[in-house]
């Protein structure tokens, strides 16, 4: 079944998930593998907190250290279900972190805490910016509660990821290199040198400070990750800006490995595992002689991949697709997980603190921005391997709202099996290789039972009747709770619903308070540009990037179906050469020049600004470039409450400003994601329809993917937050000389105007990247005078009739 569209995105289905060894069940005659792990999702106890900690107990037993209101505590339990209480009779000082806790071969808890000196967290350290560091970039820090998981953020509307110091797209090199003494260097994070280090052993009631000769950059001590007792005392901590750090008992400094930022590392025994993640290996290295043993290969690393030691000398590497075990002395780790049944899967869960009390049962701790969950997993043979049915589900490229769903429709479907198929997963596939398959297996019946339809050309299917009307589901919606009306019937055609948008981003722009009137439409703006000839309407004012730029708010405008109204193309044209024919000044992206890392408060989280990635998306320097007035608006697109941060603190800095949507021939566009539709031809309608319910599910809706807006008003209000719980600086040296912008969420006030934004939504830009990029080439030539405006029309015409018409 679909065997051509299978093989084109090289799906990986892994029908033996058989503990130790093995493939089938407990009787090899049977047709069906029988055997695989089963989660459960425990109940922590009631005021508990956040987990900050978790050790096998004795006798089979789980200890849990937590934070709350009333301090750490630490409850223990052998099933799961009751819990005892232990109030720990030590506390740590105010004015400490806890970074890490850990266990030594005897048992014994240790605490690593961070003591923060006079100053706040600052810059990067060093002579130079590191290479594995986007120079030029602006940065920002966010705060994080303590307690939480460290995470990276690959960008403003990106997927958290384990800290890794990593530039986009493009994962820490650990060389695997010792050396002979204490390192010296710049840390990655600078600050204040008077920060110190703290690792106490748990001795009764109290904390005993063990004394350490801490290894230090050229700016002091900074922070840590992780810390790990090997067999012989020795002490293995992930130090940032300083790599892999091992100590003696004594405290003594003994080696380094890898460079300035800690990969993600364990220990077993006397043995070190570092996960290279540049090549795809874990790096094994003798903690007694420093030798390194090992390059064991391992082609499954995403974002959030984690490594732990289990019993008996089994590690353990888990992520979003899984749990991968290595057994002793082994060399290959084997998949045993299958994460898409169980809750790794699902993107607003951040897994950590993988504890193995039993052979064949473990325990994970999880977070989804605040709340601990605690989940449990047990082998059970008498299941069959794989549920026996399957929904599948395609999809152009990964999508978050996505994964959130199916990971929460497979806890409430666990005999069906949601199968996510990517199209652009196989690497050298283009989008016509992979529609092309697409539609040659839904002519043929054997399509998908899901489609998203995020770039791809949804009037085309919908024309073609692929899709079953699901009107139904969307006036059920509808009769619930308020919605977000013009988005969730974004696909209406002829009063029938083919396809439902389960979230949304608005492209804004933001502008002097006084200015507001002239943001109504594309030649207002065109003429406000005009009127100040000596400042550009955004930085880069190039005619190439202000037609991209400008793109979402008037492609809905001259894009008719399948025609395009040339007229009002070449109104487009004739605004966006206005403005990019004023006299200022053009500001492009920086060159990877400076830059700096900043913090707020005790965190150290990173959100990257990088160049914009896609067609209408404005370069987040222009932040900057708006915030201390080298230009006259700021265009970008906000998709969540936290993606408004930088531009609300632009507007604070400049004053009396005001966001709108953006000026074009449409009005109030927004841009639908994460679009849905059912395969009329599916065999599984209603198992299907409950997938499409479950997308516009509070447990969907309400999750801060940081991916778009939910289309049900309460869930928007859900992810609103008050400005305590945050805080964010930023700078960018390359743009104005240093100066920095800081601040928290955005009002209530302001978040309650974007609610109102969304709720004027009118417009649909229905992302086409390969039509725009067909318009955009030919108009090169008119903007750079080499041809008038009819000739550009007219070969726009001839250029995109064949494409329009399929």
């Amino acid at each position: 079944m679909r065997r051509g569209f299978k093989s084109l995105i090289a799906l990986a289905l892994v029908v033996c998930l058989m503990p130790l060894a093995g493939c089938g069940g407990p009787d090899n005659t049977s047709n069906i593998p029988m055997g695989r792990y089963v989660e459960e999702i425990l109940d922590l106890p009631d005021g508990a907190g956040s987990v900050i900690a978790q050790f096998p107990g004795g006798d089979g037993s789980l200890d849990i250290y937590t934070r709350s209101e009333d301090g750490i505590m630490l409850y223990t339990t052998r099933d799961g279900a009751s819990w005892e209480k232990k109030d720990v009779g030590w506390e740590l000082d105010e004015s400490e972190m806890l970074q890490s806790m850990a266990a030594n071969s005897a048992g014994e808890i240790f605490v690593a805490t961070l003591e923060f000196g006079d100053m706040p967290i600052r810059r990067m350290g060093g002579q130079e910016p590191p290479q594995e560091q986007a120079q030029g970039e602006p940065q920002r820090v966010q705060e994080q509660t303590q307690g939480e998981p460290q995470r990276v953020q690959g960008q403003a509307q990106g997927e958290p990821q384990r800290v890794q110091g990593q530039t986009q797209g493009e994962p820490q090199r650990v060389q695997g290199q010792t050396q002979d003494g204490p390192p010296q260097g710049g840390a990655i994070m600078g600050g204040p040198q008077n920060n110190t280090l703290h690792i106490y052993k748990i001795t009764g009631d109290s904390l005993e400070e063990v004394d350490v000769n801490w290894a230090t950059g050229d700016r002091g001590i900074m922070m840590m990750s992780t810390m790990k007792f090997l067999n012989n005392g020795d002490m293995v901590v992930g130090q940032y800006g300083m790599g892999i750090v091992q100590y003696g008992p004594d405290g003594a400094y003994k080696r380094k490995y890898g460079d300035m930022q800690p990969e993600e590392f364990t220990v077993s025994g006397n043995k070190i595992y570092i996960c290279e993640t540049s090549s795809n290996s874990i790096l094994v290295y003798d903690g007694e002689t420093f030798e390194q043993e090992a390059s064991l290969s391992f082609d499954s690393f995403t974002a959030q991949t984690s490594i732990a030691a289990g019993l008996s000398g089994a590690v353990y590497l888990y992520n979003s697709s899984g749990v991968f075990r290595m057994l002793p002395d082994g060399s290959i780790f084997e998949k045993i997980i299958d994460g898409d049944l169980t809750s790794l899967s699902m993107p607003n869960d951040f897994f950590q603190w993988f504890v193995e009390i039993a052979e064949g049962e473990f325990f994970l701790v999880s977070f989804d921005g605040g709340e601990s969950k605690l989940h449990h997993f047990t082998y059970d043979p008498n299941i069959a391997a794989r549920p026996e049915n399957e929904l599948v589900v395609f999809t152009l490229n990964e999508n978050r709202t996505l994964r959130q769903a199916a990971g929460i429709f497979q806890k409430m479907h666990p005999d069906t099996k949601v199968n996510i198929q990517v199209g652009m997963g196989e690497e050298g596939a283009t989008v016509t290789d992979i529609t092309k398959v697409l539609n040659t297996e839904i002519m043929a019946g054997n399509g998908p039972d899901i489609i998203m339809l995020d770039g791809l050309n949804a009037d085309n299917y919908i024309e073609k009747g692929v899709f079953l009307d699901v009107t139904d589901i969307v006036n059920e919606e509808s009769s619930k709770e308020q919605v977000v009306e013009n988005v969730l019937r974004a696909f209406e055609k002829n009063g029938k619903i083919y396809a439902v948008p389960a979230k949304f981003t608005l492209p804004l722009i933001f502008a002097d308070a006084k200015n507001a009137n002239a943001m109504q439409n594309i030649d207002s703006l065109a003429n406000f540009a005009a009127a100040h000839p000596d400042i550009g309407i955004i930085g880069d004012k190039t005619a190439d990037n202000l037609l991209k730029v400008f793109l979402p708010g008037s492609m809905p405008g001259w894009l008719e179906g399948k025609e395009i109204n040339e007229d009002k193309l070449a109104e487009y044209f004739g605004a966006i050469k206005k403005m990019a024919d004023t006299p200022a000044e053009v500001i492009t992206p920086p060159e990877r020049r400076g830059g700096g890392a900043y913090g707020g408060g005790g965190g150290n989280v990173m959100i990257r600004l990088g160049p914009a990635f896609e067609v209408g998306e404005s370069n987040p320097n222009e932040v900057f470039n708006f915030a201390f007035g080298n230009i006259l608006t700021y265009v970008g697109k906000i998709a969540s409450m936290r993606s408004l941060m930088s531009a609300n603190m632009a507007c604070e800095r400049r004053g009396d400003c005001v966001m709108l949507p953006l000026p074009g021939l449409s009005e109030n566009v927004f841009i639908p994601s994460a679009i849905t539709g059912i395969n009329a031809k599916s065999k599984q309608i209603d198992i299907a329809k409950d997938f499409l319910k479950t997308m516009l599910s509070k447990d969907v809706q309400s999750v801060r993917l940081e991916d778009g807006f939910a289309v049900k008003v309460n869930s928007i209000r859900d992810t609103m937050e008050t400005e305590g719980n945050f805080y964010m600086a930023m700078s960018n040296d390359a743009v104005v000389g240093g100066e920095m912008l800081s601040g928290g969420i955005p009002s209530i006030e302001t978040q309650e105007k974007i609610i109102g934004l969304c709720l004027a939504a009118k417009t649909p830009y229905l992302v086409n990247n390969t039509l725009a990029e067909m318009i955009l080439d030919e108009a090169k030539g008119y903007f750079d005078g080499e041809k008038d405006l009819d000739q550009t029309i007219a070969d726009i015409r001839e250029r995109t009739k064949i494409y329009l018409a399929e």
